[in-house]
């Protein structure tokens, strides 16, 4: 059975329709797939479909171009308008990178990539080979300056003769921070073999008479650092008395306590015209409520308290004075008990200046 016309157009007809709700001219791409199709009458009728829809397609398609340049033309047109009459401004092209910029980039890379080529390379063939490349021959040791130099290298001769890479620098510091005169170390390597060793010290504040009787400095925190050299030092201060042994955290909050009441004694002591610390040889603070000072001149200790250090010491010069000119007037005022016995020579083992209007008298046996 023949089919009808409308039959052998279904296909491209069905096209047609959807092109036309997309806004494109179907008559000239019907016409033309017509056309074409009126020669292939002899032609199977699937083939036939076919070739119409393939036909038909690629006139759509060119005919769908041509409308895009044509729009793109359009488009153009009233931009290059729009710029002639200033509505808007030309785009600037974008600048490439200047070539010198991108060649030293380039360089850098290439340098950078090369010198971590090379020490991996360097390190790993020390590592895998064992050829000691980098061998510590000598240690650069800075900021001695009352600290022992010769203990310090004897440390650090241990590693000697090491590979540099293999060094464990935090074990190095910890040895040399072991020194009670090191507050801290800093290690570093220094190429191809040398190892940087610089101390930052402890600083001494007082000198302490320990339980062997033995006269080391002490830091500010009471932490003891080694013997005193009084060769080395040109001004000693008064030495401290009553710190504890041990180092638990209880002895080193109370050592730490002590040493805060002796520096703020001194302080108050020197703060007038005459500074009156350099009349003392000892301070005990075994108990911080009850201080008490050794005066050289007199070998008198005085009780001077917890607060108001340089007018009670003031005090005690003055009672001192009055005894060494016989002044009973001034003995008097402070309420001193035997005042004869003490103008008559009699030697004295203390001053209590603690009472606020009296003074306490205390005679040796």
């Amino acid at each position: 059975m023949a089919s009808s016309p409308n039959n052998g157009n279904s296909g491209y007809s069905n096209l047609a329709e959807r092109h036309h709700r997309r806004g494109v001219n179907t008559t000239s791409v019907i016409t033309g797939a017509t056309t074409r199709a009126s020669r292939r009458r002899g032609l199977p009728e699937d083939f036939q479909r076919e070739a119409e829809e393939q036909d038909y397609q690629a006139r759509y398609d060119q005919q769908w171009r041509q409308r895009n340049e044509q729009r793109a033309a359009e488009r153009r047109e009233t931009r290059q308008r729009e710029i002639v009459s200033g509505r808007v401004e030309k785009r600037a092209a974008k600048k490439p990178a200047p070539p010198i910029t991108r060649r030293w980039v380039y360089i850098a890379l290439i340098a950078l990539a090369a010198l971590i080529l090379l020490v991996g390379g360097v390190m790993a063939y020390d590592k895998l080979s064992g050829a000691r490349l980098f061998v510590v021959k000598e240690i650069e040791l800075e900021g001695t300056k009352r600290s022992s130099r010769e203990e310090i290298l004897r440390t650090l001769d241990a590693y000697k003769t090491r590979g540099l890479w293999q060094l464990d620098l935090q074990a190095i510091r910890a040895a040399v921070e072991k020194n009670p005169w090191v507050l801290e170390a800093e290690i570093s390597r220094v190429l191809p073999d040398a190892l940087r060793v610089t101390v930052h010290e402890r600083e001494p504040v007082a000198p302490w008479r320990n339980a062997n009787n033995s006269i080391v400095w002490v830091d500010r925190e009471g932490r003891s650092l080694g013997e005193l050299d009084f060769n080395k030092s040109d001004k000693v201060p008064p030495i401290v008395n009553g710190l504890e042994e041990g180092n638990s955290n209880e002895v080193k909050a109370a050592n730490h306590r002590r040493m805060e009441i002796y520096q703020q004694l001194l302080n108050e002591l020197d703060q007038g015209s005459i500074k009156l610390s350099e009349e003392i040889d000892e301070i005990k603070l075994d108990d911080v409520q009850s201080v008490r000072l050794h005066l050289l001149k007199y070998n008198v200790d005085i009780q001077i308290g917890a607060s108001e250090y340089r007018a009670r010491m003031e005090k005690a010069f003055k009672v001192l004075d009055a005894i060494e000119r016989k002044d009973l007037s001034t003995l008097g005022f402070y309420k001193i008990t035997d005042a004869e016995r003490l103008v008559r020579g009699n030697r004295i083992a203390y001053l209590n200046v603690t009472h606020p209007e009296r003074v306490v008298v205390g005679l040796a046996d």
